[in-house]
């Protein structure tokens, strides 16, 4: 670092002492800061950008999946209606099974309520 800092400031070598200057080891360290600063400023605003458009995907995201949401309930509930109306349907062509208490011993009943006769 004290080339670089000789070589930046074309200071003179050191006092007979073996120190810089107290003015010019000043300016070496805030040059080096403000170079310092300068990059850390750059980074924040790439990460400050980058962010930005994370903050953007996560919302179209969140959108997609309120909207797909929204899509499945709806279908959920039409699907729901579908099948009530098909139930009640069937229910009103489906033959009525008489009760097994009141069966002819001669006559077979099925589950599906068709009548076979022996």
């Amino acid at each position: 670092m004290v080339q670089t800092f000789v070589a930046a400031y074309a200071q003179p070598p050191p006092h007979q002492d073996g120190f810089y200057p107290k003015e010019a080891v000043m300016a070496a360290v805030e040059e080096c800061m403000r170079k310092q600063a300068d990059a850390l400023l750059h980074s924040l605003d790439g990460i400050g950008g980058r962010l930005s458009q994370l903050e953007l995907y996560c919302y179209k995201l969140e959108r997609s999946i309120g909207e797909l949401r929204s899509d499945v309930m709806d279908y959920h509930s039409e699907s729901t209606t579908n099948f009530r109306c098909i139930d009640k349907n069937l229910g009103q062509v489906r033959p009525r099974v008489p009760s097994p208490c009141i069966l002819d011993p001669g006559v077979h009943h099925l589950a599906s309520g068709v009548l076979l006769v022996c």
